[in-house]
């Protein structure tokens, strides 16, 4: 599965990987920083083995879920929760650009 946030000149993309592996791309103005590690994943939620990744911090728990952008259109999207999995306030959303989970 990968998923990507755009922020203009700046945005993040996460390929997690079958073996339970991700790299983690954080890139401002076409300069990348990748950083490796290991997850775990139980249908949409995904445990990390960090919470902090270079300067973004609340990493530890994410969890995927549909979307709606227009009336009656949904997509995927990754966000960041909590160890209850509420919400984290003003985090940011990244879209699933390919989803390769087993159904």
């Amino acid at each position: 599965m990968k998923v990507f946030y755009d922020g203009d000149f700046n945005g993040t993309g996460i390929d997690f990987k079958t073996d339970g592996t991700y790299i983690f791309d954080n890139s401002a103005i076409g300069i990348s920083d990748y950083f490796y590690g290991t997850y775990r994943i139980d249908e949409n939620k995904i445990t990390m083995d960090k919470d902090t990744i270079d300067n973004l911090t609340n990493f530890k728990f994410l969890e995927i879920k549909d979307k709606e952008l227009e009336q009656g259109k949904t997509d995927l999207f990754l966000y960041q929760v909590d160890s209850l999995g509420n919400a984290i306030e003003r985090s940011d959303e990244f879209r699933v650009t390919i989803d390769n989970r087993k159904k």
